[in-house]
This record gives C-alpha cells, sequence and structure tokens, in this order.
C-alpha cells in the first residue's frame, strides 16, 4: 500500500507540470485564433482521439507487460515530446500542427501510464478501500486543478510559454529518476499472445454474460459527449464574457467541487458496502442536468462558478463510485482488455464532441450575430458566449430527459446486485 501512495505522488508531480503548460497553452491558442475556437478545440481533440483509438491495442499491451517499464517509458516519452515543443517555441517554429502532433504522442503515452496505474489498483488495495483509493487520487487530481488556475495567468504574464515547456519537461524527468531507484509491486500478466480478436471476444463474451452493462455502457457514451461538450467550451465561454483572471477564480470554485467529491470518497468507510453505486451514478446525472439548465437560463459569472463546482462534485463522485464498480466486478486478468473496449466506446464520444464543438460554436455564434440575437447580458461581438449558453442549455434538456428515462429502469438493481455479490 506504501508503494502505490508514492506513485500517486510522482505521477500527480507530472499531472501537474502538464495542466499547468494545458491552461497556458490554451489561452495562448484562443490569442492565437481570435475569431473562434475551432484550433482551441482541435488540440483537444487531438489530444484524445489517439489514446482513445488506440485503447484496446494500449490495453492488451498493459494486461502482458511489465508495468513499471510501461510507466517509466511513457513518462520519458511524454517528457521528451515537452522538450521539443520549448526547442519548437525558442526558434519562433511553433505551429498549431506541430502542437497536434506532439499532443497526439504524449496522449498516447498518458494512456499507457494510467491504464497501467490503475490496473494495477485492484489487485493491490483491498476492495473494500478501492472507493477510498481512488477518491484519494481524485482529491490530489482536485488540489492541483485548485493551485493551477490561480498559478497560470499570472505566470503568464510574466515569463514565456517556452518555459512553461522546460516546467513540464522537469515534472516528467523528476519522477522517471525516481522510477528507476523503486519498483511496482508485481500484478498479474496474461501469458497469451497479444491478439485483438481474441481480446475482443474476450469482451464481448463478458459482456454478453453481464448484459445490462450494455446499457450502462450507452449511457457513459451519452454522458461522455456532454461532458466533452463542457470541458472544451468552458474555457472560451469565461474568456470571451470576461477574462483570464475570472477564469482562474471559476476554475477554483470548480475544483472545490471535484476535491469535495474525493474527500467525501475517503471519508466513508462504509460506502463500498452499502452502495447502490449505478443507481446513482444515474440520478447524480439527472442532477448535474437540472443544474446546467438552471445555470443557462439564469447566467452569470455567479451562477457558472456555483453551478460549475456542483456540476464537478456530482460527476467526480459518480466517476469514483463508476470506476470502483468497474474494478470490482471485471476479473483482474480480463480487466485491462474489459475496460480498454469502453473506453474506446465512451472516448469516441467525448472525441466527437471535441472535434465538433468548435465549428458549432463557430457557425452558431455566427447566425446569432447575423440576426443580432442577444441571450445575456454584457454580450461580446463575437456572440461566442451567447452560442455556448444556447449549446449548454440544449444538452441539459436532452441529457436530463435520458437520465430520467433511465433512471426508471429495472436492469440497474441487476448491476447494483452485481456489485454488491463481489463486495460482501
Amino acid at each position: 500500500m506504501r508503494k502505490i501512495y508514492v506513485y500517486i505522488l510522482l505521477l500527480s508531480v507530472s499531472l501537474m507540470g502538464t495542466r499547468l503548460t494545458d491552461f497556458v497553452l490554451g489561452i495562448w491558442l484562443l490569442d492565437l485564433d481570435k475569431k473562434g475556437v475551432a484550433l482551441y478545440s482541435l488540440t483537444w481533440f487531438f489530444s484524445l482521439a489517439p489514446s482513445i483509438l488506440l485503447a484496446p491495442l494500449i490495453s492488451s499491451i498493459v494486461d502482458r507487460w511489465d508495468k513499471n517499464k510501461i510507466i517509466f517509458f511513457g513518462q520519458l516519452i511524454a517528457g521528451i515530446g515537452s522538450l521539443i515543443l520549448m526547442i519548437l517555441y525558442y526558434f519562433n517554429a511553433l505551429l498549431p500542427w506541430y502542437i497536434f502532433i506532439i499532443t497526439m504522442i504524449s496522449s498516447i503515452c498518458f494512456s499507457f501510464v494510467f491504464k497501467s496505474f490503475n490496473r494495477c489498483i485492484p489487485e493491490i488495495v483491498p476492495q473494500e478501500k478501492l472507493i477510498r483509493t481512488n477518491g484519494l487520487i481524485s482529491s490530489i487530481y482536485e488540489v492541483i486543478e485548485i493551485g493551477v488556475p490561480i498559478a497560470a495567468p499570472i505566470f503568464y504574464k510574466t515569463i514565456s510559454l517556452g518555459n512553461f515547456f522546460l516546467i513540464d519537461f522537469l515534472t516528467f524527468i523528476i519522477p522517471v529518476t525516481f522510477f528507476l531507484m523503486i519498483k511496482f509491486p508485481s500484478t498479474t500478466r496474461s501469458n497469451q499472445a497479444l491478439n485483438l480478436l481474441v481480446d475482443f471476444k474476450i469482451f464481448s463474451d463478458f459482456i454478453n454474460r453481464n448484459k445490462e452493462l450494455k446499457g450502462l455502457i450507452l449511457y457513459s457514451m451519452f454522458t461522455a459527449f456532454i461532458i466533452g461538450m463542457l470541458n472544451i467550451l468552458f474555457t472560451p465561454l469565461i474568456l470571451d464574457y470576461s477574462n483570464e483572471y475570472a477564469l482562474s477564480v471559476i476554475f477554483i470554485f470548480l475544483s472545490l467541487g471535484g476535491l469535495s467529491a474525493g474527500l467525501v470518497s475517503i471519508g466513508k468507510n462504509r460506502l463500498s458496502k452499502t452502495l447502490n453505486p449505478i443507481r446513482l451514478n444515474i440520478r447524480m446525472g439527472f442532477m448535474i442536468s437540472l443544474i446546467l439548465i438552471i445555470s443557462s437560463i439564469y447566467f452569470s459569472i455567479y451562477a457558472i462558478a456555483l453551478g460549475g463546482m456542483c456540476v464537478l462534485f456530482l460527476f467526480n463522485f459518480s466517476s469514483i463510485i463508476k470506476k470502483s464498480f468497474f474494478q470490482t466486478v471485471i476479473p483482474s486478468k480480463i480487466q485491462g482488455r474489459v475496460l480498454g473496449y469502453i473506453s474506446i466506446f465512451v472516448g469516441i464520444s467525448e472525441s466527437l464532441a471535441y472535434l465538433i464543438s468548435g465549428f458549432i460554436i463557430d457557425s452558431l455564434g455566427g447566425f446569432l450575430k447575423n440576426q443580432k440575437l442577444r441571450f445575456i447580458p454584457n454580450y461580446t461581438d463575437t456572440y461566442i458566449s451567447a452560442a455556448i449558453i444556447l449549446l449548454f442549455l440544449l444538452m441539459g434538456i436532452f441529457h436530463f430527459i435520458i437520465s430520467a428515462l433511465i433512471n426508471k429502469k429495472k436492469k440497474i438493481s441487476v448491476l447494483d446486485n452485481l456489485y454488491k455479490q463481489h463486495i460482501l
């Protein structure tokens, strides 16, 4: 157990550097493309899509290879990518397409690293402590999310983007150095030869034995699409409506919501045994929809901050619960492969949101501007914020309807009972 805490700390160091760089790079890209958000959303698409499309292959490799080596080399290659971006920036050669390529490679590396780490957790951590451990990981992530928005805008005005790439590089090298000195506890490795067709059959057989999981996966795909839209469009919304300092304050509120979810998970010692995880997950999705609708109708900086904090609390808590559910009900020997195929279905939905959101907002914003439609106070000439608010409202309504319908399904109880059979 102690070594897993060390690994959590080391991975948090590299994550902090990456999030700091991502935050500033997002502002830099929006400054570069002042007329829209398509360039910004495309960057996020390329950061997600490759790891999603390769998820089955990555998961199959993770099930078979040494986890220590995967984590070590994944971190090392991602660090080299940050170093290349820094060099390109200082030679005035940094172009969006270079960012896309490096981001794609880093995304794949991160997928290897975190799938390897998550694959080890259910074998090292007792089942009754899975929710608490996942809650701890979520809490550390949210602490980083609180710190980054405070530091990034200040540093963005005082140091160059190249120095952020340097910081990111160093936060990769420090963990890599420690990984050379410690070894992760040994975990189960599959002896089967790498065969994606066989792996897909393993996944499909498991799902067919537990057919109720199909509905959960479809709902997760729909939710992932909504969350993907929110992730991409939130920063352009605030920067169009206000400035980077307001963005920082709101991100702090968001992170406090996410941190609260992790702390609640840590503090509930008997939570895993008394939980109906899937029913709770659906009901939290229902509440997220309501908050999104209300925040869109009564839009203001305060409504966005408070609503976003509540949404992130609900989403993070439900994600912790669902992650622990899958880690509990899927056998260890096939867990990487099954989760890999689930990830590709859910991830494709999120990637699609990343790909199309910028183009939707640019087109919708142009339409609203031509029609001179005004939705919110202090609207800007670009009408980007008005278009985003309208889209948020529509997404909230659709998600509300889907969540309400699924919440009535009796099959949810079957999944909850499956979880309890493993945990009790």
